[in-house]
């Protein structure tokens, strides 16, 4: 799985501020990306039978029912997404039989590349 979105070292420090500056601010965001990120993964879930290369499709609902994510009881801003269904990882990548139908990677690289932005500023978290 993903092991999470990479910030760069300029907007780290624009968030280690944030942190600082507004802790439950930033705690709210966090709240809000691990909820829009969760929705997006079980939304982008198609028609059973899927095809190579596409997320997986819904057959019992059991992957999307199981994927959730909760906020880090140490450190509120951090929260952990989590397929709960043991064969998400041979859908995210594939086997040596199946071709991988990723579902979790796709939504993490949309935030990394945009979206986590565009989310901050229609929070008024950035200006």
């Amino acid at each position: 799985m993903p092991s999470g979105l990479r910030i760069t070292k300029n907007d780290r420090r624009v968030l280690q501020r944030l942190i600082r500056e507004t802790p439950d601010k930033v705690s709210d965001a966090v709240r809000g990306i691990a909820t829009e990120m969760t929705n997006d993964i079980v939304l982008s879930y198609g028609e059973s039978p899927s095809s190579p290369g596409e997320p997986p499709g819904v057959d019992t609902g059991t992957l999307r029912s199981g994927t959730t994510w909760e906020l880090d009881s140490q450190d509120k801003t951090k929260a952990a997404i989590t397929i709960q269904a043991e064969y998400g990882p041979y859908l995210e990548f594939g086997t040596s039989k199946m071709s991988a139908r990723p579902f979790v990677t796709p939504v993490f690289e949309r935030w990394r590349s945009g979206e986590l932005k565009r989310f901050l500023r229609a929070t008024g978290i950035l200006t």
